[in-house]
């Protein structure tokens, strides 16, 4: 990784922002410099953009020093069939309930190895906490001839069984080949 100081973070924002929708807090994870953010906001503010957070929803802990400064919350939702690591339920949960006070929604990868109990795992979670949270299945892109998508839209129904706004959308950034 390289190091960049606030100064030159807020002037390569000056300059790419012209017309953006928002100043986007990506990574790697974001709230691993949670520090950081909460120095770059103020200067985010003074450009009159909306701060864009995109995180992996499992450190609680770091959102809550940052959610105050927050405007829009994507949230990956790991789902143990899909990443074959270990479960972040407890994580995630605690996540969207500090995330619900802000513009949130929910991304979800599906594999061909997804199974239908994560996912369905996953909108009860949210619907327990609000069920109007949009939530995002997206197909993987190296998946898209083995099953994905079809994945997606039998848990797509699934899913609208618990929750009012359900999408599938592709990983355009795997498209355009941008990390």
């Amino acid at each position: 990784y390289k190091e960049v100081d606030l100064e030159k973070v807020v002037h390569q924002i000056k300059e790419l922002s012209n017309g953006a929708h928002s100043v986007s807090l990506t990574g790697g994870e974001p709230l691993l410099q949670a520090g950081f953010i909460k120095m770059l906001i103020p200067e985010i503010r003074k450009m009159k953009l909306p701060a864009y957070l995109e995180t992996n929803g499992i450190l609680p802990d770091e959102l809550k020093k940052v959610i105050d400064d927050i405007d829009i919350v994507a949230m990956d939702f790991k789902l143990p069939s899909s990443t074959k690591c270990r479960s972040y339920w407890q994580e995630h949960e605690e996540f969207l309930n500090i995330a619900k006070s802000k513009d949130v929604f929910i991304k979800t990868v599906i594999t061909t190895d997804t199974g239908k109990n994560d996912v369905l795992q996953a909108a009860d979670m949210v619907a327990g906490i609000d069920p109007n949270i949009l939530f995002i299945l997206q197909p993987n892109t190296f998946d898209l001839n083995n099953g994905a998508v079809q994945k997606c839209m039998e848990f797509q129904n699934d899913c609208m069984k618990r929750l009012t706004n359900v999408r599938i959308l592709p990983q355009m950034h795997k498209f355009l080949k941008v990390r």
